[in-house]
């Protein structure tokens, strides 16, 4: 994981908690401490998605939350990825890098940013 602080600020944007999880589905005296999915499984243990490396969980897990927005990427040897709103074109979140899940992550936190402070 390259960035372990974006993976998780990512993952709570998601709706991944990090909590107290029955690791067994019949032993409630034994509980682990780790990511639940959004869909609050309690028997079902969960890693959390390495966003930042793989477009795979973004496509499983971020995409699907941006039903307001278009999503652009390209790039050969460098990556962009824009996200834009669909209605006004306003907001507007762009980065660059090597990586095409990385450069997603790091547009997807700009988006989060600007969502918190609003």
């Amino acid at each position: 994981m390259k960035e372990p602080y974006l993976n998780e600020k990512i993952a709570k944007w998601c709706g991944f908690t990090y909590g107290k999880q029955f690791k067994y589905h019949y032993d409630w005296n034994n509980k682990e401490t780790t990511w639940i999915p959004p869909s609050n499984d309690i028997t079902q243990h969960q890693s959390l998605p390495d966003f930042t490396e793989s477009m795979d969980a973004i496509l499983k897990w971020v995409v699907p939350k941006l039903t307001d927005y278009a999503i652009e990427w390209h790039g050969k040897d460098m990556h962009r990825v824009s996200i834009q709103t669909i209605l006004d074109g306003d907001l507007f979140y762009q980065c660059d890098n090597k990586s095409m899940s990385m450069a997603f992550c790091l547009a997807l936190e700009k988006y989060i940013d600007a969502q918190e402070t609003k």
